[in-house]
C-alpha cells in the first residue's frame, strides 16, 4: 500500500501539470478562433458601411439631378440613412441628410429613378 500511495504521490504532480498544460492548450486555440471570429466581423461591418455610404452617396446624386424628390424615395433614403447612422456613419452623410431634407419633396406618378430613365433613353437609340 505504501508503495501505491507514493506512486500516487508522485504522480499527481505530473498530471496536474499536463491536463493544466492541455487546456491551456485548448484556451490558446478558443482564444485564436475568438480572435479570427472578431476580425471577420469588423470586416463585415466595415464592408456594410461602405455599400451604405455608396447608396447614400449614389441617391443623394440622383435626387439632385432629378431637381425633387418623392415621398417613396425620401422614405427609402431615411431606411439608409438611418441604418448608416445607427452604425457611426460619419459627417459627410449628415451633410448629403441636410440637402435630401430641404429637397421639394411630392407624389409622382412616375417612380423610375433618373438612373432607370437614363438607361431606357439609350436603348431606344
Amino acid at each position: 500500500m505504501k508503495v501505491l500511495l507514493e506512486t500516487y504521490y508522485i504522480l499527481l504532480p505530473i498530471i496536474a501539470t499536463a491536463l493544466i498544460g492541455w487546456v491551456g492548450v485548448l484556451l490558446k486555440g478558443q482564444k485564436k478562433k475568438d480572435d479570427e471570429r472578431e476580425r471577420r466581423q469588423k470586416a463585415q461591418s466595415e464592408g456594410i458601411m461602405l455599400i451604405l455610404r455608396y447608396m447614400l452617396q449614389r441617391y443623394h446624386g440622383e435626387y439632385h439631378m432629378q431637381g425633387v424628390i418623392t415621398y417613396n424615395q425620401y422614405k427609402n433614403w431615411n431606411d439608409i440613412y438611418q441604418i448608416y447612422k445607427d452604425l457611426g456613419g460619419n459627417s459627410v452623410a449628415e451633410e448629403w441628410n441636410d440637402d435630401i431634407e430641404r429637397m421639394e419633396k411630392r407624389e409622382s406618378a412616375s417612380e423610375m429613378s433618373i438612373y432607370a430613365a437614363f438607361l431606357e433613353n439609350r436603348s431606344k437609340k
